[in-house]
Protein backbone atom coordinates (compact mmCIF):
# COMPACT_ATOMS: atom_id res chain seq x y z
CA UNK A 1 0.00 0.00 0.00
CA UNK A 2 1.23 3.47 -0.93
CA UNK A 3 0.47 6.65 1.02
CA UNK A 4 0.47 10.07 -0.66
CA UNK A 5 0.84 12.99 1.76
CA UNK A 6 -0.37 16.05 -0.11
CA UNK A 7 -3.42 18.26 -0.76
CA UNK A 8 -5.80 16.55 -3.18
CA UNK A 9 -6.01 19.52 -5.54
CA UNK A 10 -2.27 19.61 -6.21
CA UNK A 11 -1.63 19.01 -9.93
CA UNK A 12 1.38 16.75 -9.33
CA UNK A 13 -0.54 14.74 -6.76
CA UNK A 14 -3.35 14.10 -9.23
CA UNK A 15 -0.84 12.94 -11.84
CA UNK A 16 0.96 10.67 -9.38
CA UNK A 17 -2.23 9.13 -8.05
CA UNK A 18 -3.55 8.48 -11.56
CA UNK A 19 -0.27 6.87 -12.65
CA UNK A 20 -0.05 4.63 -9.59
CA UNK A 21 -3.65 3.47 -9.90
CA UNK A 22 -3.14 2.70 -13.58
CA UNK A 23 -0.21 0.50 -12.51
CA UNK A 24 -2.52 -1.34 -10.12
CA UNK A 25 -1.24 0.13 -6.85
CA UNK A 26 -3.43 0.59 -3.78
CA UNK A 27 -3.18 4.32 -3.04
CA UNK A 28 -4.39 6.46 -0.14
CA UNK A 29 -4.26 10.25 -0.01
CA UNK A 30 -3.67 12.04 3.31
CA UNK A 31 -4.04 15.82 3.70
CA UNK A 32 -2.56 16.96 7.00
CA UNK A 33 -4.71 20.12 6.96
CA UNK A 34 -7.47 17.88 8.33
CA UNK A 35 -5.48 17.40 11.54
CA UNK A 36 -6.32 17.94 14.36
CA UNK A 37 -9.75 19.48 13.75
CA UNK A 38 -11.15 16.81 11.42
CA UNK A 39 -8.72 13.95 12.01
CA UNK A 40 -7.29 12.26 15.06
CA UNK A 41 -4.07 10.38 15.57
CA UNK A 42 -3.33 7.47 17.90
CA UNK A 43 0.06 5.80 18.39
CA UNK A 44 0.09 2.73 20.59
CA UNK A 45 3.15 0.93 21.94
CA UNK A 46 2.75 -2.42 23.67
CA UNK A 47 4.95 -4.35 26.07
CA UNK A 48 6.08 -6.59 23.22
CA UNK A 49 8.89 -4.87 21.34
CA UNK A 50 7.20 -5.75 18.04
CA UNK A 51 3.90 -4.12 19.04
CA UNK A 52 3.44 -0.72 17.45
CA UNK A 53 0.35 0.81 15.90
CA UNK A 54 -0.26 4.24 14.40
CA UNK A 55 -3.72 5.22 13.24
CA UNK A 56 -5.04 8.37 11.57
CA UNK A 57 -8.84 8.63 11.82
CA UNK A 58 -11.56 10.92 10.56
CA UNK A 59 -15.33 10.64 10.41
CA UNK A 60 -15.16 8.30 7.40
CA UNK A 61 -12.21 5.96 7.87
CA UNK A 62 -9.36 4.69 10.01
CA UNK A 63 -5.94 4.54 8.38
CA UNK A 64 -3.50 2.13 9.97
CA UNK A 65 -0.33 3.91 8.89
CA UNK A 66 1.77 0.91 9.89
CA UNK A 67 0.30 -0.90 6.85
CA UNK A 68 1.89 1.54 4.40
CA UNK A 69 5.31 0.50 3.14
CA UNK A 70 5.91 3.33 0.69
CA UNK A 71 5.16 7.03 1.27
CA UNK A 72 5.28 9.92 -1.19
CA UNK A 73 5.71 13.24 0.57
CA UNK A 74 4.73 16.04 -1.80
CA UNK A 75 4.07 18.81 0.69
CA UNK A 76 1.76 19.43 3.60
CA UNK A 77 -0.58 22.26 4.40
CA UNK A 78 -0.58 23.80 7.90
CA UNK A 79 -2.56 22.06 10.59
CA UNK A 80 -6.04 23.53 11.14
CA UNK A 81 -6.60 24.00 14.86
CA UNK A 82 -9.98 23.82 16.58
CA UNK A 83 -11.77 27.20 16.50
CA UNK A 84 -12.56 26.84 20.21
CA UNK A 85 -8.91 27.63 20.89
CA UNK A 86 -8.99 31.43 20.75
CA UNK A 87 -6.11 32.36 23.05
CA UNK A 88 -2.97 32.82 20.94
CA UNK A 89 -0.72 31.29 23.59
CA UNK A 90 -2.84 28.14 23.70
CA UNK A 91 -3.04 28.01 19.92
CA UNK A 92 0.73 28.26 19.59
CA UNK A 93 1.18 25.53 22.19
CA UNK A 94 -1.34 23.26 20.45
CA UNK A 95 0.33 23.77 17.07
CA UNK A 96 3.78 22.90 18.43
CA UNK A 97 2.33 19.79 20.08
CA UNK A 98 0.76 18.72 16.77
CA UNK A 99 4.09 19.17 15.01
CA UNK A 100 5.92 17.16 17.66
CA UNK A 101 3.47 14.26 17.51
CA UNK A 102 3.28 14.04 13.71
CA UNK A 103 7.05 14.40 13.30
CA UNK A 104 7.53 11.54 15.74
CA UNK A 105 4.95 9.46 13.89
CA UNK A 106 6.87 9.85 10.63
CA UNK A 107 10.12 8.83 12.27
CA UNK A 108 8.49 5.73 13.79
CA UNK A 109 6.91 4.65 10.51
CA UNK A 110 8.71 1.71 8.90
CA UNK A 111 8.41 2.68 5.25
CA UNK A 112 10.32 3.88 2.21
CA UNK A 113 9.97 7.63 1.69
CA UNK A 114 10.09 9.89 -1.34
CA UNK A 115 11.33 11.90 0.55
CA UNK A 116 11.25 11.64 4.32
CA UNK A 117 10.07 15.05 5.62
CA UNK A 118 13.02 15.29 8.00
CA UNK A 119 15.50 14.73 5.18
CA UNK A 120 13.62 17.21 3.00
CA UNK A 121 13.74 19.84 5.73
CA UNK A 122 17.47 19.32 6.18
CA UNK A 123 18.11 19.49 2.44
CA UNK A 124 16.26 22.80 2.17
CA UNK A 125 18.71 24.48 4.54
CA UNK A 126 20.77 26.54 2.12
CA UNK A 127 24.12 26.53 3.99
CA UNK A 128 23.96 22.73 4.38
CA UNK A 129 22.86 22.27 0.78
CA UNK A 130 25.75 24.34 -0.55
CA UNK A 131 28.31 22.58 1.65
CA UNK A 132 27.21 19.10 0.58
CA UNK A 133 27.13 20.21 -3.08
CA UNK A 134 30.75 21.32 -2.79
CA UNK A 135 31.72 18.06 -1.09
CA UNK A 136 30.08 16.18 -3.98
CA UNK A 137 32.39 18.00 -6.39
CA UNK A 138 29.90 20.53 -7.78
CA UNK A 139 30.89 24.12 -8.42
CA UNK A 140 28.81 26.74 -6.60
CA UNK A 141 28.67 30.54 -6.81
CA UNK A 142 30.60 32.61 -4.27
CA UNK A 143 28.16 32.99 -1.38
CA UNK A 144 27.85 35.05 1.79
CA UNK A 145 25.18 34.56 4.44
CA UNK A 146 25.28 37.33 7.02
CA UNK A 147 23.48 39.87 9.15
CA UNK A 148 26.61 42.04 9.23
CA UNK A 149 26.06 45.10 6.97
CA UNK A 150 29.78 45.76 6.60
CA UNK A 151 30.49 42.20 5.44
CA UNK A 152 27.56 42.40 3.04
CA UNK A 153 28.81 45.70 1.64
CA UNK A 154 32.33 44.32 1.15
CA UNK A 155 30.99 41.21 -0.65
CA UNK A 156 28.92 43.33 -3.03
CA UNK A 157 31.85 45.64 -3.72
CA UNK A 158 34.07 42.65 -4.46
CA UNK A 159 31.71 41.19 -7.07
CA UNK A 160 29.93 44.35 -8.19
CA UNK A 161 26.24 45.22 -7.63
CA UNK A 162 25.44 44.09 -11.16
CA UNK A 163 26.98 40.68 -10.39
CA UNK A 164 25.46 40.10 -6.96
CA UNK A 165 22.04 38.73 -6.09
CA UNK A 166 20.29 38.61 -2.74
CA UNK A 167 17.49 36.43 -1.47
CA UNK A 168 15.60 35.47 1.67
CA UNK A 169 15.70 32.00 3.18
CA UNK A 170 11.93 31.54 3.19
CA UNK A 171 8.73 32.54 1.47
CA UNK A 172 5.16 32.86 2.64
CA UNK A 173 1.78 32.41 1.01
CA UNK A 174 1.49 36.19 0.68
CA UNK A 175 5.08 37.07 -0.21
CA UNK A 176 7.20 35.22 -2.77
CA UNK A 177 10.81 36.31 -2.33
CA UNK A 178 12.76 35.54 -5.49
CA UNK A 179 16.47 36.15 -5.95
CA UNK A 180 17.11 39.66 -7.23
CA UNK A 181 20.09 41.67 -8.39
CA UNK A 182 21.31 44.27 -5.92
CA UNK A 183 20.05 47.67 -7.06
CA UNK A 184 20.98 51.19 -5.80
CA UNK A 185 17.88 51.11 -3.59
CA UNK A 186 19.11 47.97 -1.84
CA UNK A 187 22.62 49.42 -1.45
CA UNK A 188 21.09 52.32 0.46
CA UNK A 189 19.27 49.89 2.76
CA UNK A 190 22.16 47.54 3.54
CA UNK A 191 22.22 48.56 7.20
CA UNK A 192 18.86 46.77 7.52
CA UNK A 193 20.72 43.48 7.07
CA UNK A 194 21.41 43.63 10.82
CA UNK A 195 17.78 42.65 11.51
CA UNK A 196 17.96 39.19 9.90
CA UNK A 197 20.50 37.18 7.89
CA UNK A 198 20.42 37.57 4.11
CA UNK A 199 21.95 35.33 1.46
CA UNK A 200 24.17 37.17 -1.02
CA UNK A 201 25.53 35.29 -4.01
CA UNK A 202 27.65 35.84 -7.07
CA UNK A 203 25.34 36.22 -10.07
CA UNK A 204 25.91 33.65 -12.81
CA UNK A 205 24.69 35.13 -16.14
CA UNK A 206 22.20 32.83 -17.86
CA UNK A 207 23.69 30.95 -20.79
CA UNK A 208 22.10 27.52 -20.50
CA UNK A 209 19.91 26.69 -17.54
CA UNK A 210 19.46 23.10 -16.41
CA UNK A 211 16.77 21.32 -14.45
CA UNK A 212 17.99 17.93 -13.28
CA UNK A 213 15.29 15.70 -11.79
CA UNK A 214 16.72 12.85 -9.77
CA UNK A 215 14.46 9.83 -9.23
CA UNK A 216 16.30 7.08 -7.39
CA UNK A 217 19.22 6.16 -9.64
CA UNK A 218 17.65 7.80 -12.71
CA UNK A 219 18.42 11.37 -13.81
CA UNK A 220 16.21 13.41 -16.15
CA UNK A 221 17.83 16.61 -17.38
CA UNK A 222 16.34 19.45 -19.43
CA UNK A 223 17.95 22.62 -20.72
CA UNK A 224 16.67 26.03 -21.74
CA UNK A 225 18.32 29.23 -22.91
CA UNK A 226 18.16 31.93 -20.25
CA UNK A 227 15.48 30.14 -18.24
CA UNK A 228 14.79 33.09 -15.98
CA UNK A 229 14.10 35.32 -18.97
CA UNK A 230 12.01 32.90 -21.01
CA UNK A 231 10.23 30.20 -19.04
CA UNK A 232 8.22 28.84 -21.96
CA UNK A 233 7.86 25.10 -21.70
CA UNK A 234 8.40 24.65 -25.43
CA UNK A 235 11.96 26.00 -25.07
CA UNK A 236 12.98 23.07 -22.89
CA UNK A 237 14.85 20.18 -24.42
CA UNK A 238 16.39 16.97 -23.04
CA UNK A 239 20.01 17.47 -22.00
CA UNK A 240 22.70 14.81 -21.88
CA UNK A 241 24.68 14.97 -18.65
CA UNK A 242 28.38 14.16 -18.66
CA UNK A 243 29.32 11.06 -16.63
CA UNK A 244 31.18 13.31 -14.18
CA UNK A 245 28.23 15.63 -13.59
CA UNK A 246 25.82 12.69 -13.28
CA UNK A 247 28.06 11.07 -10.66
CA UNK A 248 28.31 14.35 -8.72
CA UNK A 249 24.52 14.73 -8.68
CA UNK A 250 24.06 11.15 -7.45
CA UNK A 251 26.65 11.76 -4.73
CA UNK A 252 24.81 14.90 -3.63
CA UNK A 253 21.49 13.06 -3.45
CA UNK A 254 23.00 10.17 -1.49
CA UNK A 255 24.69 12.43 1.05
CA UNK A 256 21.47 14.37 1.56
CA UNK A 257 19.55 11.12 2.04
CA UNK A 258 17.11 11.93 -0.77
CA UNK A 259 15.51 9.63 -3.33
CA UNK A 260 13.95 12.52 -5.28
CA UNK A 261 15.01 16.08 -5.98
CA UNK A 262 14.99 18.85 -8.57
CA UNK A 263 18.30 20.62 -9.10
CA UNK A 264 18.67 24.03 -10.71
CA UNK A 265 22.05 24.43 -12.37
CA UNK A 266 23.52 26.84 -14.89
CA UNK A 267 26.12 26.31 -17.60
CA UNK A 268 28.53 29.27 -17.72
CA UNK A 269 29.93 30.85 -20.86
CA UNK A 270 33.04 28.69 -20.56
CA UNK A 271 30.97 25.52 -20.28
CA UNK A 272 31.21 24.90 -16.53
CA UNK A 273 28.08 23.61 -14.75
CA UNK A 274 27.33 25.54 -11.55
CA UNK A 275 24.97 24.32 -8.84
CA UNK A 276 22.41 26.93 -7.74
CA UNK A 277 19.86 25.11 -5.59
CA UNK A 278 17.99 21.89 -4.92
CA UNK A 279 14.30 21.43 -4.11
CA UNK A 280 13.55 18.01 -2.56
CA UNK A 281 9.86 18.36 -3.50
CA UNK A 282 10.24 20.32 -6.72
CA UNK A 283 7.85 20.31 -9.67
CA UNK A 284 8.52 18.15 -12.72
CA UNK A 285 5.40 18.21 -14.87
CA UNK A 286 6.45 21.23 -16.93
CA UNK A 287 9.69 19.47 -17.85
CA UNK A 288 7.84 16.23 -18.58
CA UNK A 289 5.23 17.96 -20.75
CA UNK A 290 7.89 19.76 -22.78
CA UNK A 291 10.35 16.89 -23.20
CA UNK A 292 8.09 13.80 -22.97
CA UNK A 293 10.51 12.23 -20.50
CA UNK A 294 8.62 9.68 -18.32
CA UNK A 295 9.28 11.31 -14.95
CA UNK A 296 5.89 10.61 -13.35
CA UNK A 297 6.16 6.96 -14.31
CA UNK A 298 9.69 6.78 -12.88
CA UNK A 299 8.57 8.14 -9.50
CA UNK A 300 5.58 5.78 -9.46
CA UNK A 301 7.78 2.79 -10.29
CA UNK A 302 10.20 3.77 -7.53
CA UNK A 303 7.34 3.88 -5.00
CA UNK A 304 5.95 0.54 -6.13
CA UNK A 305 9.33 -1.16 -6.25
CA UNK A 306 10.25 -0.01 -2.76
CA UNK A 307 6.80 -0.85 -1.41
CA UNK A 308 7.39 -4.46 -2.46
CA UNK A 309 10.86 -4.51 -0.86
CA UNK A 310 9.48 -3.13 2.42
CA UNK A 311 6.58 -5.59 2.51
CA UNK A 312 6.76 -8.08 5.42
CA UNK A 313 6.24 -10.87 2.86
CA UNK A 314 9.40 -9.87 0.98
CA UNK A 315 12.37 -12.22 1.64
CA UNK A 316 14.56 -9.30 2.64
CA UNK A 317 12.11 -8.35 5.40
CA UNK A 318 11.80 -11.96 6.59
CA UNK A 319 15.56 -12.12 7.05
CA UNK A 320 15.58 -9.06 9.33
CA UNK A 321 16.42 -9.89 12.97
CA UNK A 322 13.49 -9.99 15.33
Amino acid sequence: MILLVSPEEDRHTKAMRRCLEQMGAAVTLLDLAEFPQQAQVAMKFGANHECYESVMSNYERDLNLSDYRSVWWRHSRPFVLHPELTDQIYRSFAYVECQAAISGLWLALDAFWVNHPMRSEEALRRPYQLKIAQQAGLAIPATLITNNPNRARAFIQQHGPDRTIYRAFSTTAKVWREAQLVQPKQMALLDNVCYAPVLFQEYIPPQIDLRIIAVGDALFAASALAWEENDAETDMAPYRLSPTLAAQVQTLMARLGLSYGVLHMRITADGQPVFLELNPAGDWLAVEDATQMPITEAVAQLLMRCEQVHSPAHPAMQMMPS
